[in-house]
């Protein structure tokens, strides 16, 4: 197994699933510009997100490693707050 430790502010995480179409809205594209991802990893410069976390990421600053995604800590638009 290959452990992967993000440099600077960059941080690694995993996308969750889409949610599946249900009732009357049909999903036209599924290219969505921001996803909810899992924290994995992050670098030693980041200062406001934490190993654990469920956020909001802007996919588009994202870099896929394997099955993960890397990104900037600026790439996180909020936090999920799942209580």
């Amino acid at each position: 197994m290959i452990s992967l430790q993000p440099l600077s502010d960059n941080i690694l995480v995993k996308l969750r699933n889409l949610p599946e179409a249900t009732g009357a809205i049909i999903r036209v594209a599924r290219d969505e510009v921001s996803r909810t991802a899992d924290v994995l990893a992050v670098g030693p410069e980041v200062r406001d997100v934490a190993v654990g976390t469920a956020v909001v990421i802007n996919i588009l600053t994202a870099h896929e490693c394997g099955a993960n995604h890397l990104l900037p800590e600026s790439g996180v638009l909020a936090f999920l707050d799942e209580h």
